[in-house]
């Protein structure tokens, strides 16, 4: 869960002194998944997100319903953001960011292109925006074939179900 991720990243936050919190999980609500493969997904969020934070920061995770009833984690930072015109590539391999190349001596451009192929394996969206000097939103939108909820567990016991 984003949740658990979280936890797991605490440790890379407090480095920095950067404050992480997630808003309630829905334990109501259930995705089709690999559950490792999301964790990878959300652990490469939120490292991005502590990365790119300024010391003393705020990283914040939720998961909410979109207009049409999609689940949508949704990871916010107050970074040093991304530049517009650098959005549409964020997600190929080996690409940095200008200011992620001038701020951090670190990475390889990897985390946010294995991000997008794991939303992509569960017919996922991902996507960015940023807010100018001041951050970035990171989404990941799964479409309402992948959702079910809790009283459909019991009829699907051979699929692999997870919390988001």
């Amino acid at each position: 869960s984003v949740q658990q991720s979280l936890e797991a990243c605490r440790h890379l936050a407090e480095e920095k002194n950067i404050h992480i919190s997630c808003q309630e999980s829905r334990p109501d609500l259930y995705i089709w998944a690999d559950a490792s493969h999301l964790n990878r997904l959300w652990l490469a969020l939120l490292d991005n997100a502590i990365k790119y934070s300024h010391v003393g920061g705020r990283v914040f995770a939720r998961i909410v319903l979109n207009d049409e009833d999609e689940p949508v984690c949704e990871i916010w930072d107050n970074g040093i953001g991304i530049e517009p015109r650098e959005l549409p590539h964020i997600f190929e391999r080996f690409y940095r960011a200008e200011n992620a190349k001038l701020t951090a001596n670190f990475g390889h451009g990897l985390g946010l292109a294995i991000a997008g192929k794991i939303a992509e394996m569960h017919h996922a969206t991902i996507g960015a925006t940023s807010l100018g000097g001041s951050g970035s939103i990171f989404r990941v939108t799964f479409c309402n074939s992948s959702t079910i909820s809790a009283p459909q567990l019991l009829r699907n016991s051979k699929a692999r179900l997870t919390t988001i």
